[in-house]
């Protein structure tokens, strides 16, 4: 696409596809930076602006003196121009700078991109340099009555919560909140505990975030059961995004009631660290759904979560009649038990048939250095029972866990039931596709099926193209039947295959009851131990001989550089493991 700038008489064509510096051959590399932002910065969501201004400077890299002419231009989200800077001939000595102001003044129009241009000089028919400053992600705040302000050095006294005067505490800043109303914190440290007790619309949310620019951290003291965030039980449409949230017994908590229920949470973008229950249970984030009314629409994106120390509890939970879910592109790492969970049947909600997460995905999060070492709520004699995931689906139904990378790890991804309330203890309808898994020590690399015959099932889901590497053990298969296990890539560690409680005809059995029928279904998949000749310790004799035939033995995948998580093979081309 191409805009045209007239200038000085000359028509100069903008290339609307140049992301990088260009120079044309011969000449010195003019020095462009942006020295004064002025409120504006990189952001991830869009933002009007209104009466705001960008500086960018320009320096002479020449030994001799430079003419050159600086153009800033402003462009909105269809690539026009919607205003433009010039500093006309400059005549700029060795080492020094010049500068040009580009005023962003309207009220109503976006900004999408800042392009930076530099001329030789007025006559030349195109920029010798282009330097896109900004792209997709410049905005800033409007300091209209939709905006709320709040800062250390504000009051909540004198101030009224404009950016002039803004107020001093974010708990009393959120109470002014209502549906439209975007709360914009400064930067800062506020020790503080919220409490969110407003609520948005489905076209009109809250949201609670970063001022553009800004380094603000909620510290919340670690105080003894409380939260740092806490969402009132009818509490809705609520967004938080690009905080620093530390410190606390508990992180982001959201739990409904039977009268009262919320839909439409967003937490994005967030940092969220030292949580320590203190050998109670707590989480990062939770949302515990009671009502008969689900909890709809959760998204948890982007965020990076870690050092938390949630004692028998999750990192992340779902837990209840949370029906509609996207938990993405998150990083959760060095907590003490469950990185990320979906969970059901454990009388959250009255109504049975509804108390379980479902109908969400799990997808693009990295999880590592997720284990229950250390954690004195899994202390086992002299040591510790390692049996935590970096994702769990513990009574969910209809979930995706897809694109994930998880390491380091007690156990990869566990699908199962804890329940004892049958029928309703099944986890059923979940895909766990084309995810990497990867040095899990404590149990395996994917687990399904409840551990023994009191608890539920894993029915009817799926475990395709995942690979599995160096997990203590690749597959344990538990109390679980009709599930599909197929073009997997199961590469070393201790075992590659194993029933746990199996009898000699591969039928689950649990402490003599039984036996239960295991019709789960081993397509074809790769099995290869790099320290063994003879083959790979799987308990393949477990497979009905139609599945054993399709296992292919042996065969080196060649990863092409798994100490850089590279795990891309010439398998992949014929439909096996994950693919990146």
């Amino acid at each position: 696409m191409k805009n045209i700038l007239k200038f000085a008489g000359a028509v100069i064509v903008v290339l609307m596809s140049c992301i990088t510096l260009v120079f044309a051959a011969g000449q010195a590399q003019p020095e462009v930076t942006v020295k004064n932002q002025n409120g504006l910065t990189l952001r991830n969501d869009v933002f009007s602006y209104s009466d705001k201004f960008i500086t960018s400077e320009i320096k002479n890299t020449d030994s001799a003196d430079s003419s050159e002419v600086l153009l800033m231009a402003a462009y909105d989200e269809e690539d026009n121009i919607i205003s433009i800077s010039s500093t006309g001939d400059l005549n700029i000595a060795p080492g020094e700078t010049a500068e040009c102001v580009l005023s962003l003044d309207s009220a109503d129009r976006t900004v999408k991109s800042v392009r930076v241009f530099v001329w030789r000089d007025f006559e030349s028919a195109e920029p010798i340099s282009e330097t896109i400053v900004f792209t997709n992600e410049l905005y800033t705040y409007r300091d209209d009555a939709n905006s709320v302000f709040v800062s250390v050095e504000g009051s909540d006294s004198d101030g009224d919560g404009t950016f002039a005067k803004p107020f001093r505490t974010v708990d009393f800043s959120v109470s002014k909140l209502s549906s439209g109303k975007t709360l914009y914190i400064m930067e800062g440290t506020y020790k503080e505990n919220i409490y969110v007790g407003v609520k948005g619309t489905e076209a009109e949310p809250i949201t609670i975030k970063a001022a553009p620019g800004a380094h603000a951290v909620i510290d919340g003291g670690g105080k003894l059961n409380e939260n740092i965030i806490e969402l009132e039980a009818s509490s809705s449409d609520i967004i938080i995004s690009d905080l620093e949230l530390q410190n606390g017994w508990g992180g982001i908590y959201s739990e409904n009631s039977t009268s009262k229920s919320g839909k439409n949470f967003v937490v994005c973008n967030n940092k969220i660290h030292d949580i320590d229950g203190n050998n109670d249970d707590t989480f990062a984030v939770v949302f515990y759904a009671k009502n008969v009314n689900p909890v709809t629409n959760v998204i948890i994106d982007g965020n990076e979560i870690y050092n938390c120390k949630t004692y028998t509890s999750e990192t992340v939970t779902l837990n209840g009649n949370v029906d509609g879910f996207r938990v993405s592109n998150n990083i959760i790492h060095d907590c003490n038990n469950i990185g990320l969970d979906a969970i059901g049947y454990e009388g959250t909600c009255k109504t049975k048939e509804l108390d379980c997460a479902r109908n969400g995905v799990f997808r693009d999060n990295t999880v590592y250095n997720v284990s229950t070492y250390g954690n004195e709520g899994y202390k086992d004699g002299s040591g510790y029972d390692l049996c935590c995931a970096g994702i769990y689906i513990d009574g969910g139904h209809d979930i995706e866990i897809l694109d994930n990378n998880i390491y380091n790890c007690d156990i990869g991804v566990e699908v199962a039931s804890e329940s004892t309330r049958a029928p309703y203890n099944i986890s059923y309808n979940v895909s766990v596709n084309n995810n990497i898994i990867s040095e899990c020590k404590g149990l395996a690399g994917i687990c399904f099926g409840g551990y023994d015959n009191k608890v539920g099932w894993t029915k009817q889901c799926d475990f395709v193209n995942n690979t599995l590497y160096n997990n203590i053990v690749g597959i344990m298969v538990q109390q679980a039947e009709d599930n599909i296990i197929s073009q997997n890539i199961i590469y070393g560690g201790e075992n590659g295959l194993v029933f746990s409680f199996a009898d000699e005809d591969g039928k689950l059995v649990y402490k003599g009851v039984g036996p239960y029928n295991d019709t789960n279904n081993f397509g074809a998949n790769y099995w290869y131990d790099p320290n063994s000749v003879s083959g790979y310790n799987c308990w393949f004799d477990m497979l009905p001989a139609e599945q054993l035939s399709k296992q292919i033995t042996g065969v080196d995948p060649k990863f092409k550089s798994p100490k850089q998580n590279n795990f891309s093979t010439e398998l992949n081309a014929l439909g096996y493991g994950a693919i990146r």
